[in-house]
């Protein structure tokens, strides 16, 4: 496993594979967006927006869910 130090080659990001929110991490939507809570690493994060909100909870069902958060005038051949 590489680390922020590490000059090893670390494999590249794929953005169009599908994602999925880890197992012990709860969501609560707020009015702002939501509170996301992981119970194994006790880290609160915070979603500053409603629409951040849909795209995280939709990130296990599409395939590509980067690319599709995307504006349409931000895609690519546009």
């Amino acid at each position: 496993m590489a680390c922020a130090a590490s000059t090893e080659p670390v494999a590249p990001f794929d953005l169009d594979a599908p994602w999925r929110l880890d197992a012990q991490v709860r969501i609560r939507p707020e009015a702002f967006g939501a509170l996301l809570y992981h119970f194994g690493t006790r880290q609160l994060s915070f979603l500053k927006s409603p629409l951040l909100l849909e795209v995280v909870r939709g990130l296990s069902a599409s395939p590509a869910p980067v690319r599709r958060a995307r504006p349409p005038e931000c895609r690519p051949g546009n």
